[in-house]
């Protein structure tokens, strides 16, 4: 799947614009505050119908305005569909071709976006909720299963957590017998998640791991370590055991809500003694390994977005990233300065240059 044209109307800074791409890889570049990761935002807001980054969805609508609008114009197995999210009186929709989806996530899936950002380093020195959302995207655009599962333990957790707090206020036999069914719904979803994590970071290790010797030129092996809070056999035992804890917190304490990963580069945890280029390079690898997972279960391959992705790579690491990717996936990177870019690489591609505005 690759996307030919994006239009954006009332998109962060952008009042209308419209932007074309090569089908195998565009680089942007332009000063800061120029526009260029607002594009990547867009496209993965088509893709995925949220941000990539952790931001209110109100901060995506231009200044002054109540709604935006996003179209793009996708080649699907060679045939052009039109797929448009409006977002307006704080509800969002999503149109392919005539057909409005029921749901965002009926529609989740179908246009598949694997994005590199800057601040994806907050994976080593950032908190496990960031961790937890860092696989979730992937996660949810792989398995259908997995996406249902996680909005079911979601509102199930919300629904957990208001019957503690009311069991708080006024301990009566109604609301432990509701806390008791809702606890054991949210135990066979947890279950889900927690067996979906397993089998898809043990997919994503082995891709990993040949993707970063390459990267590395051989010298270092990675490995992404799933740490659940809880296991399918002891889900029950631990929920029981923590109820107490539960009570005197206001909250549920454990299940796949508080689980975490860490990651392994030569037997040592990277974010304690990894560089930043490790860091950087290790993202990469596992972010190309996500690409090839994605194809793999999708049978075609999603839409690379790469920002800023140049600045700490050196000339043999970008020529690597781009033989890893070139005539695979449809690529489009951002880029503050074309002097960053190596000229082998500048010569695959189309070149989009941006000038300064207000972002």
């Amino acid at each position: 799947m690759i996307i030919k044209e994006l239009y954006l109307n009332n998109f962060r800074c952008y009042g209308s614009a419209k932007f074309d791409f090569d089908p195998a890889l565009t680089i942007i570049h332009g000063p800061n505050t120029c526009g260029k990761s607002t594009i990547l935002e867009a496209i993965h807001v088509l893709g995925l119908t949220k941000p990539y980054r952790s931001i209110e969805e109100s901060s995506l609508i231009k200044i002054n305005e109540v709604s935006y609008a996003i179209k793009g114009v996708i080649s699907n197995q060679k045939v052009d569909e039109t797929i448009i999210v409006l977002n307006s009186n704080k509800t969002k929709k999503v149109r392919k071709n005539n057909q409005v989806f029921k749901s965002l996530s009926e529609y989740v899936g179908y246009m598949n976006v694997i994005y590199y950002d800057p601040t994806d380093w907050l994976i080593f020195e950032g908190g496990p909720a960031y961790r937890r959302r860092f696989f979730n995207v992937l996660f949810c655009q792989v398995s259908k299963q997995y996406l249902n599962a996680s909005n079911e333990y979601k509102r199930l957790l919300k629904q957990r957590n208001f019957l503690i707090k009311k069991l708080i206020e006024r301990n009566d036999k109604s609301t432990k017998n509701l806390l008791e069914i809702t606890t054991k719904q949210m135990i066979e979803w947890g279950k889900k998640i927690i067996n979906t994590r397993e089998e898809i970071i043990r997919r994503l290790n082995e891709l990993a791991f040949g993707i970063h010797r390459g990267l590395s030129s051989g010298a270092e092996r990675i490995e992404i370590k799933y740490l659940p809070s809880v296991t399918p056999n002891d889900y029950e035992e631990k929920i029981e055991m923590t109820l107490n804890e539960d009570l005197k917190r206001g909250t549920t304490t454990v299940g796949p809500h508080k689980d975490d990963y860490i990651f392994i580069i030569n037997n040592k945890n990277i974010g304690d003694y990894g560089s930043q280029g490790q860091q950087k390079s290790a993202i990469l690898s596992i972010k190309l390994a996500s690409v090839e997972l994605v194809r793999e279960v999708k049978k075609q391959y999603p839409i690379v977005l790469l920002d800023d992705v140049f600045s700490e790579l050196d000339k043999s690491r970008q020529n690597e990233l781009i033989k890893l990717l070139n005539r695979k996936a449809q690529t489009i990177i951002t880029t503050p300065s074309i002097t960053d870019v190596e000229p082998d690489v500048l010569k695959m591609a189309r070149i989009l240059e941006l000038e300064k505005r207000g972002d």
